[in-house]
């Protein structure tokens, strides 16, 4: 009897601990903190940029609806959205202005259907748009426009609209006709941090196959509008490591449990309490070593890699390295001929520094300082004799790019640079070219590097002044 009630009080402490283990390994699994609350709008209201437009220059009316007159043609009023929400920061939604039409379904504005915006850290953005006449219809005894703004948020199943709500609407006549379309104001969505988007389409986002717990269902990746976006990807994925331990640790005890109390072989018992024990050492060691490391450095579980330093690594001399850092702005110095300490500095994609000219029959812009140059390599071809004067049937010159592939500024950036018939020229590790020695001499004579005589790469179509590493001399002359 004695024995019977020693296995029956095993066995009861045997399922107390199977039970306290399986709510141990969910609470791991289930992340520690409360789950991040909703995405909500609170409002998005009109107004309008300045307090007057059209040509009547009529006031801009706060409830929304205008007087005869407010909207004109020729004067379309500039119209900001300024959308205010909570707990949305990361979140991607689509927004839209729409057509409040009384006898055929809502219709979105052309312009303004389902534009894609990525909620900032303050969960509020403006927009700005010329307001316009999509959609409107003329009706006795209501306004011929009259919109509201739509907001798909990803959980919700129906759209949040401003309709009806304070400052969510805006109803005005059409101008005569109604046949002017809404314009998005480009490079004016603006965000309280003072950041300006010139591409509102853009998604910094990450969706994962499934939900992981302690993230949310959409992960910003942009460490400008989620700062140390991966380091909070690692410190939840440590939680669901240990989460897994955890839930491993506990089918290993209940596999070892089962072994126990199911088998009369003292092998096999013995095995069971092996399994059971191994699992808790394991769970401990895990554990153990986040006590520790928490213990030691609570930084050591904060991992943050956004303010690594980033490393450049520039080659000299080689060709096709690019100009600069790709920036706008950025500058460089040219030497002035025939003097010994002249210099002119010239800004990339200066447009206004360039001139178009005519050689080979063909007309090309470039910087005004390689013209005389130009202009001499064009005479001392004219005067080969036809048949031996080699045909050029393509040419380009100034073009604001940088370098394919690299975050560096192409010489045609500066009007430094001519690619010349390059479909028989083109661009490759081995070099391509139906050019004669003659016609690249004239070039080289002028101080032109030619990139038939790169090392590493060719680009047989390309002659430079500038930089260096392209074999030019860097030198310019001003007239």
């Amino acid at each position: 009897m004695l024995a019977i009630s020693v296995l029956k009080t095993k066995k009861s402490l045997l399922i107390s601990l199977l039970i306290f283990f399986t709510f141990t390994a969910f609470s791991f699994i289930v992340d520690t903190n409360k789950a991040e609350a909703a995405c909500v709008i609170r409002s998005a209201k009109f107004s309008q940029v300045g307090n007057l437009s059209g040509s009547q220059k009529i006031p801009f009316e706060q409830s929304g609806n205008q007087q005869e007159g407010w909207f004109d043609d020729e004067d379309s009023p500039e119209i900001r959205v300024d959308v205010v929400a909570t707990d949305c920061n990361g979140v991607v939604t689509e927004i839209s202005i729409t057509m409040d039409d009384t006898l055929t379904p809502d219709d979105d504005v052309g312009a303004v259907d389902n534009i894609k915006i990525l909620f900032p850290s303050s969960s509020t953005f403006t927009m700005f748009f010329i307001a316009g006449e999509d959609e409107c219809t003329p009706l006795i005894g209501t306004y011929d426009c009259q919109y509201f703004v739509e907001i798909d948020l990803p959980d919700d199943i129906l759209d949040w609209t401003s309709d009806g709500k304070p400052g969510g609407n805006l109803r005005y006549e059409c101008d005569a006709l109604c046949d002017e379309y809404w314009e998005i104001i480009e490079g004016k969505t603006i965000r309280p941090e003072g950041i300006q988007s010139t591409d509102i389409e853009t998604d910094t986002t990450y969706k994962p196959l499934a939900p992981i717990p302690g993230l949310p269902e959409v992960i910003e990746t942009s460490a400008e509008n989620n700062p140390c976006a991966f380091g909070k990807y690692l410190n939840v994925m440590l939680k669901v490591v240990l989460g897994i331990a955890a839930v491993l640790a506990f089918i290993m005890i209940i596999q070892g449990g089962l072994q126990y109390m199911t088998s009369e072989l003292m092998s096999s018992k013995e095995a069971g309490k092996e399994s059971i024990t191994n699992a808790l050492t394991g769970l401990v060691i895990a554990l153990s070593a986040v006590f520790i490391l928490n213990t030691v450095n609570p930084r050591l579980l904060n991992f943050c890699i956004d303010n690594l330093e980033e490393a450049i690594i520039v080659i000299a001399n080689e060709p096709e390295t690019g100009i600069g850092q790709g920036n706008r702005g950025e500058k460089i110095e040219l030497k002035l001929k025939n003097t010994s300490n002249g210099v002119v500095s010239l800004e990339v994609c200066d447009k206004s520094q360039m001139q178009t000219i005519n050689i080979f029959d063909k007309n090309v812009e470039v910087y005004k300082g390689t013209v005389n140059s130009l202009k001499r390599i064009d005479t001392k071809w004219r005067a080969m004799p036809e048949a031996q004067r080699y045909k050029i049937n393509t040419i380009a010159g100034y073009d604001c790019r940088t370098v394919a592939g690299k975050k560096a500024w192409s010489a045609h950036a500066y009007g430094l640079a001519l690619d010349i018939n390059a479909s028989k020229n083109p661009f490759g590790k081995e070099r391509k070219t139906d050019m004669p020695p003659s016609f690249r001499q004239l070039f080289k004579d002028e101080g032109w590097g030619w990139g038939g005589d790169w090392q590493n790469v060719k680009d047989a179509m390309h002659y430079s002044k500038y930089p260096r590493s392209e074999n030019g001399d860097e030198t310019i002359e001003i007239f």
